[in-house]
Protein backbone atom coordinates (compact mmCIF):
# COMPACT_ATOMS: atom_id res chain seq x y z
CA UNK A 1 0.00 0.00 0.00
CA UNK A 2 0.99 3.79 -0.54
CA UNK A 3 1.26 6.16 2.11
CA UNK A 4 0.46 8.70 -0.57
CA UNK A 5 -2.29 10.71 -0.38
CA UNK A 6 -5.24 9.83 -3.38
CA UNK A 7 -4.78 12.75 -5.88
CA UNK A 8 -0.82 14.17 -4.65
CA UNK A 9 1.65 13.54 -7.04
CA UNK A 10 5.42 13.27 -5.79
CA UNK A 11 7.17 16.28 -6.81
CA UNK A 12 4.51 18.71 -8.56
CA UNK A 13 2.25 18.86 -4.79
CA UNK A 14 2.96 21.39 -2.52
CA UNK A 15 3.30 20.81 1.15
CA UNK A 16 0.01 21.45 2.09
CA UNK A 17 -1.39 18.65 -0.07
CA UNK A 18 -0.01 15.95 2.58
CA UNK A 19 -1.92 16.91 5.20
CA UNK A 20 -5.44 15.72 5.97
CA UNK A 21 -8.13 16.70 3.83
CA UNK A 22 -5.04 18.55 1.84
CA UNK A 23 -6.57 17.51 -1.87
CA UNK A 24 -10.03 18.96 -0.90
CA UNK A 25 -8.44 22.64 -0.18
CA UNK A 26 -7.45 24.36 -3.41
CA UNK A 27 -6.30 27.83 -3.56
CA UNK A 28 -4.18 29.57 -6.45
CA UNK A 29 -1.13 29.30 -4.48
CA UNK A 30 -1.56 25.57 -4.50
CA UNK A 31 -2.26 25.67 -8.86
CA UNK A 32 0.89 28.20 -9.10
CA UNK A 33 2.97 25.56 -6.80
CA UNK A 34 2.09 22.88 -9.42
CA UNK A 35 2.83 25.08 -12.69
CA UNK A 36 6.29 26.06 -10.51
CA UNK A 37 6.77 22.12 -11.13
CA UNK A 38 6.08 22.10 -14.28
CA UNK A 39 7.85 24.48 -15.73
CA UNK A 40 10.97 23.30 -13.74
CA UNK A 41 10.64 19.75 -15.48
CA UNK A 42 9.56 21.36 -19.31
CA UNK A 43 12.70 23.12 -18.59
CA UNK A 44 15.73 21.20 -16.36
CA UNK A 45 14.24 17.45 -17.79
CA UNK A 46 14.24 16.35 -14.22
CA UNK A 47 10.99 15.70 -11.55
CA UNK A 48 11.06 18.36 -9.32
CA UNK A 49 12.39 17.29 -6.14
CA UNK A 50 9.39 16.12 -3.14
CA UNK A 51 7.99 19.20 -1.21
CA UNK A 52 9.48 18.14 2.07
CA UNK A 53 12.90 18.12 0.07
CA UNK A 54 12.41 21.25 -1.10
CA UNK A 55 11.10 23.21 2.01
CA UNK A 56 14.74 21.47 3.74
CA UNK A 57 16.98 21.75 1.11
CA UNK A 58 15.83 24.31 -1.21
CA UNK A 59 15.83 23.60 -4.86
CA UNK A 60 18.60 22.22 -6.77
CA UNK A 61 20.01 25.33 -9.46
CA UNK A 62 18.58 25.35 -12.76
CA UNK A 63 20.94 25.76 -15.86
CA UNK A 64 22.09 28.67 -16.60
CA UNK A 65 20.49 28.60 -20.32
CA UNK A 66 17.25 29.31 -18.31
CA UNK A 67 16.45 33.43 -17.95
CA UNK A 68 16.98 34.38 -14.60
CA UNK A 69 13.49 35.96 -14.02
CA UNK A 70 11.89 32.08 -15.30
CA UNK A 71 14.35 30.68 -12.69
CA UNK A 72 12.99 33.30 -10.10
CA UNK A 73 9.67 32.75 -10.51
CA UNK A 74 9.99 28.90 -10.86
CA UNK A 75 11.73 29.48 -6.97
CA UNK A 76 9.38 31.75 -5.86
CA UNK A 77 6.01 29.52 -7.21
CA UNK A 78 7.69 26.42 -5.15
CA UNK A 79 8.02 28.42 -1.95
CA UNK A 80 7.02 25.95 0.58
CA UNK A 81 4.72 28.40 2.38
CA UNK A 82 1.73 29.62 0.75
CA UNK A 83 1.64 32.92 2.03
CA UNK A 84 5.43 32.91 0.29
CA UNK A 85 4.21 32.14 -2.89
CA UNK A 86 2.52 34.27 -6.31
CA UNK A 87 -1.05 35.12 -4.97
CA UNK A 88 -2.67 34.89 -8.20
CA UNK A 89 -1.81 33.57 -11.83
CA UNK A 90 -1.76 37.28 -12.94
CA UNK A 91 1.39 38.01 -10.69
CA UNK A 92 2.96 34.53 -11.58
CA UNK A 93 2.43 35.30 -15.11
CA UNK A 94 4.12 38.93 -14.50
CA UNK A 95 7.17 37.27 -13.03
CA UNK A 96 7.35 35.14 -16.02
CA UNK A 97 7.82 38.09 -18.43
CA UNK A 98 5.92 36.02 -21.52
CA UNK A 99 6.68 38.46 -23.48
CA UNK A 100 10.66 38.75 -22.74
CA UNK A 101 10.16 34.27 -22.32
CA UNK A 102 8.98 34.00 -26.04
CA UNK A 103 11.76 36.03 -27.48
CA UNK A 104 13.92 33.68 -25.68
CA UNK A 105 12.69 30.47 -26.58
CA UNK A 106 12.81 31.60 -30.43
CA UNK A 107 16.31 32.57 -30.20
CA UNK A 108 16.54 28.56 -29.32
CA UNK A 109 17.80 25.83 -31.62
CA UNK A 110 14.64 25.24 -34.16
CA UNK A 111 15.13 21.31 -33.49
CA UNK A 112 16.06 20.64 -29.64
CA UNK A 113 17.24 16.95 -28.85
CA UNK A 114 16.80 15.35 -25.40
CA UNK A 115 19.44 12.61 -24.83
CA UNK A 116 17.83 9.04 -25.98
CA UNK A 117 15.29 10.86 -27.96
CA UNK A 118 14.66 11.89 -31.03
CA UNK A 119 14.76 15.21 -32.24
CA UNK A 120 11.62 17.09 -31.20
CA UNK A 121 9.41 18.29 -34.84
CA UNK A 122 9.81 22.13 -35.44
CA UNK A 123 7.78 24.23 -34.12
CA UNK A 124 7.24 25.90 -37.84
Amino acid sequence: TSSTPVGVSHGYAPMEQYKDRGVKEFSPTTDIYSLGATLYKMLTGETPPHANDVFEEGLPPMPEFIPANVRSAIEKAMQPRKKDRPQSVKEFLGMLDVGRFRRWRMSRPKRLRSPGREPLPSSQ
